[in-house]
């Protein structure tokens, strides 16, 4: 099967081999199962204990010729900062990777880089790791004129195996937006739209005409668009004599590199276009570079154009990137343009941890981010009692989609069962170091330090009443039904950044959550009742919720109405959004449908309030919800009515909800592939579930607990097995967070072209589900332990383990960097909308839509920051509670 990647911003298909000489403007080598090896080899390809091809090298003496993985010197293109990397299994032996690089392709001249496969590691590898795999990198540099040079790789082993993963040589990832011509602009028809103008058919995103300031030559008529061919995009340029520039959308710094390189691979018919390079500051241009190497390919016309290794000035903060072509008449193609930058040589070490500190009986892990790779970095982690140290471990580096590098080395620190206390992490690297202050170490650090602030966030959100400090009593005229009568649907909570209210994934879930976190957590919570009436605060809150679920049943025939919203957006204080007078024309209108999961999370959080307050109409309404709805619920591949059946079980004892909850089990057993994953419907494709991903896995690991010896429990407990199997695979990665999957391609983040938002609820549904599954399998120590980890690893990420080292939730960290997007923002004295408890949508794409992380922190005055990251969300606040209150 052919896998596309992309390096840089530029498409090829990797078939494990070089791109031949001019298939790309820089070769790439990837050593798989389908690449030649030499006949005479003392190596083997094998499927590991994953079940990954892993090329075993036969250990020899050194005075045995090595392997050279080619007959003759392949090309490269200079200036270039690539990197070589493997991930390799020492069996007992050691052996060394060398990169030659020759002055011309019959090995004239030359000098190489050696990555030494040696141990000398802890043998502790992240959790997810295949045991005794180590990643090993090598820098190899080209500097020099802009030209091609040509290289081999030698491979060296002794006394023992070893065994080799996914070998690559590669350069870095392009820092131009859509330079490989990939997006094309969503306003500007296709070149299938016959009725389009010409010059406006299928434009590049980021790309547009640019006229020079004062430039009084003539302009040239032409046109430009994308051209779509078998093995990539291309930009065609068809132009008149005159001047024809095209600009780029700017690449904004701060730029913590040396220099940066500029090159396109292009076809034309005379002279070569020109790349010119500009850098800015705030005073304006500092400097200009334009290519002039033409390093000619094998086909008449085709050619790469490079500039030199450009230096950074000091204080450029954007770098502009324009294609001059000749001033005759002309049509050009450019198949790609690329931006490379050199880093730093120094690691600048960086420490990404958990902000809100960590618990005693789990391991305090961080992850150490550097320019450079070493096998040199230590780490210390102090109290005035204890002292613990140890050796960063690397753990590679992250790719998203596409391979968009995230443009760092990362190594794992870990201390496993530390004693409480308050400590100073420190770390080293070549010489470098970085630490943190406060690292706080205590048994259930993160439910006691973030549980309170988690629900207290929804007493904020309140609607139809004041809330101190915050706003006035507002929506009291909610709402008004399809037929233009009203009903009293007063109160909820406003159900993110904005002031609609749900039913759906929103305040039902939140109040299930609630309900869920007490009953865990007992204790903790009896004792905050500040209102001094005798009930835990928490339950006063569900209630609150629970309250306004009810006034959303349809009286007339039993089932829950979907939500309440504004015919138009409102952006102030909530108390002007509606005069407040019922029977007005702003009275908000109620959507009479039936929620998506029909009411499945209303019936579960009614089930288990009801057993907290001694009040019959939670449990009347929760059981008249299932019996309204029964058929479509047991019908559904619901995981949430699936939930919904064993609340009502555990409040009823009713058996008809456990025959239900049989049937609900067998329908969602039906949507797992082979793999692992859940589809929508049987044999389905994988979905993305931005919202309740682990809420399937979740869901059948509860009818385990609550039914363990039930028929079903055994397929329940392997389905939940073989999920988490490639939940696990879809992690492995240094930070340990799920990836997304569409049809084949794999994803951080989802792209811009379509609905994107931040993926933190996704995360916490998934840690709410590992944390449930560890009870099913606490007979399983090491798999127990692995899920334990996934699901904290899910969280590190949301409290400040992520490459922006930022703490994803309000009032904590270094959360104070955040301005969200709230129309609370608009209340004078919150211009942050910082609502205490917050957790936003989270972390998305960068904004040239590579697969990279990216948070919207703008802080100035004007537009508000974007919804995508910034917005908080209810089911957020909800799943981060199901999260802390499943753990031990």
């Amino acid at each position: 099967m052919r896998k596309r990647a992309r390096i840089g911003v530029l498409d090829l298909v990797i078939v494990a081999t070089v791109i031949a000489w001019p298939a790309w403007t820089e070769p790439v080598f990837t050593l798989s199962p389908e690449f030649p090896l030499p006949p005479a080899a003392q190596a083997a390809w094998e499927q590991d204990s994953d079940e990954i091809p892993a090329l075993r090298l036969k250990g020899f003496t050194s005075a045995t010729v090595p392997l050279s993985l080619f007959d003759a010197p392949q090309p490269i293109l200079c200036p270039g900062e690539y990197r070589i990397e493997t991930w390799a299994k020492l069996l007992g032996g050691k052996g060394q990777v060398k990169v030659v690089l020759y002055h011309d392709a019959h090995g004239a001249g030359g000098k190489s880089y050696k990555m030494p496969l040696e141990s000398g590691l802890e043998p502790e590898i992240t959790e997810g790791t295949p045991a005794g795999w180590r990643y090993f990198a090598q820098e190899v540099p080209i500097h020099g004129p802009a030209q091609r040079m040509w290289f081999n790789i030698l491979l060296y082993v002794e006394d023992g195996d070893v065994l080799l993963r996914a070998l690559k040589l590669q350069n870095p990832s392009s820092c131009l937006v859509n330079g490989d011509f990939d997006q094309r602009d969503p306003l500007t028809p296709t070149l299938d739209d016959r009725s389009a103008g010409i010059g406006d058919v299928g434009l590049p995103r980021g790309w547009r005409r640019h006229y020079e300031a004062g430039d009084t030559g003539r302009q040239a008529a032409g046109r430009f668009w994308i051209e779509r061919r078998g093995d990539g995009n291309a930009l065609i340029v068809q132009k008149e004599e005159g001047a024809f520039v095209l600009v780029a959308e700017p690449v904004t710094g701060p730029f913590d590199a040396i220099s940066h390189v500029t090159r396109a691979r292009a076809e034309f018919s005379s002279e070569p276009p020109v790349l010119v390079v500009r850098q800015y500051g705030a005073d304006g241009l500092l400097n200009e570079a334009e290519s002039h190497a033409v390093l000619t390919g094998a086909s008449s016309g085709a050619a790469v154009i490079s500039t030199e290794a450009v230096p950074f000035e000091r204080g450029a903060e954007r770098l502009l990137v324009l294609i001059r072509f000749p001033e005759k008449e002309g049509a050009y193609s450019l198949r790609a343009v690329e931006l490379l930058c050199r880093e730093e040589s120094d690691p600048r070490p960086v420490i990404r941890l958990n902000q809100t500190g960590y618990a005693t009986d789990a391991s305090v892990r961080f992850i150490v981010e550097s320019e450079v790779f070493t096998q040199t970095g230590t780490f210390a982690l102090r109290s005035p009692q204890h002292t613990y140290e140890g050796k960063l471990v690397p753990v590679g580096r992250a790719e998203g989609q596409d391979a968009a590098d995230w443009g760092k080395y990362y190594f794992e620190g870990r201390v496993s069962d530390p004693e409480a206390g308050i400590y100073h992490l420190s770390v080293r690297m070549n010489g470098h170091r970085a630490e943190f202050d406060s690292v706080t170490v205590a048994p259930k650090r993160h439910f006691a330090e973030t549980a309170e602030l988690a629900y207290r966030f929804y007493s904020v959100q309140r609607c139809g009443c004041e809330v101190p400090g915050w706003h006035g009593p507002c929506h009291l005229d909610d709402g008004r039904l399809p037929d233009g009568t009203h009903a009293d649907v007063t109160g909820g909570y406003h159900n993110a950044g904005d002031y609609h209210k749900h039913t759906d994934d929103n305040t039902p879930v939140s109040v299930y959550a609630m309900v869920d976190a007490y009953e865990g957590e007992k204790g903790f919570f009896d004792a905050l009742d500040h209102d001094g009436d005798g009930r835990a605060d928490l339950l006063d809150e569900a209630m609150w919720g629970a309250e306004w679920m009810l006034k959303m049943i349809d009286p007339k025939t039993g089932h829950s109405w979907r939500n309440i919203t504004n015919d138009v957006e409102y952006r102030g204080i909530p108390e002007r959004d509606t005069d407040g007078v019922v029977n007005t024309s702003d009275d908000r209108l109620i959507d009479t449908s039936n929620p998506v999961d029909w009411g499945s999370w209303n019936i579960a959080g009614f089930a288990a309030l009801s057993r907290h307050v001694p009040d019959p109409r939670y449990l009347q309404a929760a059981v008249q919800l299932w019996a309204v709805n029964e058929r479509n619920l047991i019908e559904s591949r619901e995981p949430r009515a699936l939930v919904a059946a064993i609340e009502l079980y555990r409040t009823t004892h009713d058996e008809q909800y456990a025959r239900a909850a049989d049937q609900l089990v067998a329908n969602l057993l039906r949507l797992q592939d082979a793999y692992g994953w859940y589809a929508t419907a049987p044999g389905g494709t994988p979905s993305f579930r931005i919202v309740d991903e682990g809420v399937i896995p979740a869901a059948l690991a509860l009818y385990v607990l609550a039914w363990p010896e039930a028929e079903s429990a055994r397929a329940a407990r392997e389905s939940i097995r073989q999920y988490f199997k490639w939940s696990l695979h879809m992690a492995d990665n240094p930070f340990g967070i799920i990836r997304h999957r569409s049809g084949e391609d794999l994803f951080y983040f989802k792209s811009r072209e379509e609905w994107f938002g931040g993926s933190n609820s996704a995360y916490c549904s998934t840690a709410w589900a590992a944390r449930v599954a560890a009870r099913v399998f606490q007979d399983e120590p090491e798999f127990c332990s692995q899920l334990r980890e996934h699901a904290a690893n899910q969280l590190h990420w949301i409290l400040g383990m992520n490459p922006l080292g930022l703490c994803m939730f309000e009032g904590k960290g270094d959360s104070s960097r955040i301005r969200y997007h709230h129309t609370y923002s608009t209340i004078p004295g919150h211009e942050r909308g910082a609502v205490p408890g917050i957790i936003p949508n989270g972390i998305i794409r960068d904004p040239s839509n590579d697969d990279r992380p990216w948070f919207d922190l703008r802080s100035g005055t004007g537009s508000p920051v974007g919804a995508e990251s910034a917005e908080p969300w209810l089911p957020h606040n909800a799943f981060y509670l199901l999260a802390l209150a499943a753990s031990d």
